[in-house]
C-alpha cells in the first residue's frame, strides 16, 4: 500500500510541476514598444443611475479604420466583454460625424472611413450597468449603486484591432460625483473637486487598474513596507457597512505576512484590496496584479457568518497576484482581448490559488485548523460522492470548458460538473502535491518551498 501510494503521489507531484513549467510571466512584461495613444475620459457622474459615459480619441490617417470592444478578460477565463451593454456610440472627427458599421461576424468589431486631413478619431460610448446579473462576467452584473461605483475600464473603450495591448498607451481621466472618493492602484497626476487623471499606462495595465468610488470610503494600512505597501480599501452603501473590527484588520495584516512567508518577495510597487460591500452588487471577486476587485454583502464585517463564508476571498485574490497574474499558464496570456484563450490549465491556475487560500485562511486565523481541515473533507466528499459527472468530464475538460459551465444553470451541476470542481479538485491535488514532498523528505520539505523557488 505504501509503495502505491507514493508511486500514484509521485505521479501526481510529476504532474503538477510539468504543467507549472508552462507558465509565462503574466502581467510583468518588457517595457512596451508604444504604438498607439488613446485619450480614455471617462465620467461617471451618472453612475448612481446605471450609466457610464466615455469620450476617447486616439490618432488615425484617412482610410479604413477597425476597433475593437474587449471581448476575453483576464480573470473571466471566458468571452465575457458586455457588448450588449456598450450603447450611444458615435465617432466623429473635428466635430464631423463618421459612418460606422458593426462587422457582421463578430460583434465586439467596428469599421469605418477616416476622411482625408484627419489626425485623431473621437469616439463617444456609453456603458449600462445592469441592475441585476443577466449572464457570465463582471460587466453583466451591477457595478454600480446609488452611493458607489466600480469603473472597469474595459467596459468603456474601443483600441485598434490586431494591436497588442502592451504596446497601446492610455491616458486616462474620471470625474465622479460631487464629494466621492476614490481608490485604485493607479498613480495619481492631477485631481480637481470631482475628477482625477491619471499617470499613462498601457491598455494591458488600465484594463488591469479598477477604480472604486463612492460617497463612503475608508482604508486601512495592511503592510509598512514603503516600497510595496498594502491596503485594505472598504467602499460601502452606508457608513455603518465600513465598521470593520481591529481584529479582523489584524487578521488581515496577518493573512499578508504568511503570504511573504510563502512567496518571499512581492511583485507589485502597491497593492490594494479594492472591496465594496453592497448588497446590490453580486459577491465575487477578480484578480488583477496590483489591486482586487472584491465584492462582499453589506454587512460582511459586521456579521460574524458572513464573514467566516466568505474572508477566504481575500487571500484568494491576494495569492493571485503571484499565481495568475506574475506568472500564468501559456494559453491565458493573449497579445490582446479578442483572442480565445486556452484554458487546459486552469485547474492549476484556480486549483492551486484555491489551495493557498484555504491554507492561509488556517495560518492567519480567519478560519481556525478544524474548519480548514473541515473543508477540504467536504472538497473531496462532494468530488467523491455528488459528482458522478466526473465519470465522462475529465478535470482538463472542466478547465477548457470553463467558458461554458461558469455562466450554466445550477440544475443538473453533478452530472455536468460546476465551476468549482476546477478549483476544489485543483486543490486536492495541490495537497496531495505537498503530502508527498512532505513524505519523500521527511517533513524536511513542503510545497511552500518550491512556491518560493518558482514565483521568484
Amino acid at each position: 500500500m505504501r509503495a502505491r501510494f507514493l508511486t500514484r503521489s509521485f505521479a501526481v507531484l510529476t504532474t503538477l510541476l510539468c504543467c507549472l513549467a508552462f507558465w509565462n510571466p503574466g502581467c510583468i512584461r518588457q517595457a512596451p514598444s508604444i504604438g498607439t495613444q488613446i485619450k480614455v475620459r471617462v465620467d461617471a457622474r451618472d453612475a448612481p443611475r446605471g450609466i457610464f459615459h466615455a469620450d476617447l480619441q486616439l490618432p488615425c490617417t484617412a482610410g479604413p479604420l477597425t476597433v475593437v470592444y474587449p471581448k476575453w478578460i483576464p480573470g473571466e477565463h471566458s468571452p465575457t466583454g458586455p457588448i450588449m451593454q456598450l450603447v450611444g456610440v458615435k465617432f466623429s472627427t473635428s466635430g464631423k460625424p463618421v459612418s460606422w458599421q458593426r462587422d457582421m461576424d463578430d460583434m465586439y468589431v467596428f469599421h469605418c472611413d477616416i476622411p482625408e486631413n484627419t489626425s485623431f478619431l473621437d469616439i463617444s460610448l456609453d456603458y449600462l450597468s445592469p441592475a441585476a446579473r443577466f449572464a457570465g462576467g463582471f460587466g453583466n452584473s451591477p457595478n454600480s449603486t446609488g452611493r458607489l461605483l466600480i469603473l472597469l475600464w474595459n467596459h468603456l473603450l474601443v483600441y485598434p484591432e490586431s494591436e497588442s495591448t502592451d504596446n497601446v498607451l492610455c491616458e486616462p481621466s474620471l470625474r465622479l460625483p460631487q464629494g466621492w472618493k476614490f481608490a485604485t492602484a493607479l498613480s495619481v497626476q492631477g485631481q480637481g473637486d470631482d475628477s482625477v487623471s491619471f499617470e499613462a499606462v498601457s491598455l494591458t495595465r488600465l484594463v488591469d487598474s479598477p477604480v472604486m468610488a463612492g460617497e463612503n470610503v475608508r482604508s486601512f494600512p495592511l503592510s509598512n513596507d514603503k516600497n510595496a505597501p498594502v491596503t485594505l480599501d472598504l467602499i460601502g452603501d452606508t457608513p455603518e457597512a465600513l465598521a470593520a473590527d481591529p481584529s479582523q484588520i489584524m487578521l488581515c495584516s496577518t493573512m499578508v505576512r504568511e503570504v511573504d512567508s510563502i512567496f518571499g518577495v512581492r511583485h507589485f510597487h502597491t497593492y490594494h484590496f479594492l472591496v465594496s460591500l453592497s448588497d446590490i452588487l453580486d459577491t465575487d471577486g477578480l484578480e488583477h496584479h496590483e489591486s482586487t476587485d472584491i465584492r462582499l454583502p453589506e454587512r460582511a464585517f459586521l456579521d460574524k457568518s458572513i464573514w467566516k463564508r466568505r474572508s477566504y476571498l481575500i487571500p484568494h485574490e491576494y495569492v493571485h497576484s503571484w499565481n495568475g497574474e506574475f506568472k500564468r499558464p501559456i494559453g491565458l496570456l493573449a497579445s490582446d482581448y479578442q483572442q480565445p484563450v486556452q484554458s487546459d490549465l486552469l485547474w492549476v491556475y484556480e486549483g492551486l490559488t484555491r489551495y493557498l487560500d484555504v491554507v492561509l485562511t488556517g495560518r492567519s486565523g480567519l478560519r481556525s485548523p478544524d474548519e480548514v481541515r473541515d473543508y477540504l473533507a467536504w472538497a473531496a466528499g462532494y468530488l467523491d460522492h455528488d459528482r458522478p459527472g466526473r465519470s465522462w468530464r475529465s478535470l482538463r475538460d472542466a478547465s477548457v470548458s470553463a467558458q461554458i459551465i461558469y455562466p450554466a444553470p445550477d440544475e443538473w451541476t453533478s452530472w455536468r460538473r460546476g465551476w468549482t470542481d476546477v478549483y476544489d479538485e485543483g486543490a486536492l491535488l495541490c495537497l496531495e502535491a505537498d503530502a508527498t514532498i512532505r513524505e519523500l523528505t521527511g517533513g524536511e520539505h513542503s510545497l511552500d518551498d518550491f512556491f518560493r523557488q518558482f514565483f521568484r
